[in-house]
């Protein structure tokens, strides 16, 4: 799990999060998402965050990550006010 504010900003990240992807948890705190999971969805109209603040109430996605371990790892994300 992972929190992030109407500014961009990262506020809380779970254990389990941490866990599977680069970088950690005490280096992301604080920054702004798109710094952080930096993809093309960023800045455009179809921004998660962006979606959600513009009243959509759940969106889905499938997305590929390098872990901690630097293994491809396939997640399933979904994102809601």
């Amino acid at each position: 799990m992972c929190v992030i504010d109407k500014d961009f900003n990262i506020l809380r990240v779970n254990e389990a999060y941490s866990y599977l992807l680069n970088p950690p948890r005490e280096k992301i705190l604080g920054k702004k998402c798109y710094e952080v999971f930096k993809n093309q969805l960023c800045h455009t109209d179809n921004c998660v965050l962006r979606r959600i603040l513009g009243g959509e109430e759940r969106v889905e996605f499938c997305v590929v990550k390098e872990s901690a371990t630097g293994d491809q790892i396939y997640l399933a994300l979904t994102a809601t006010p």
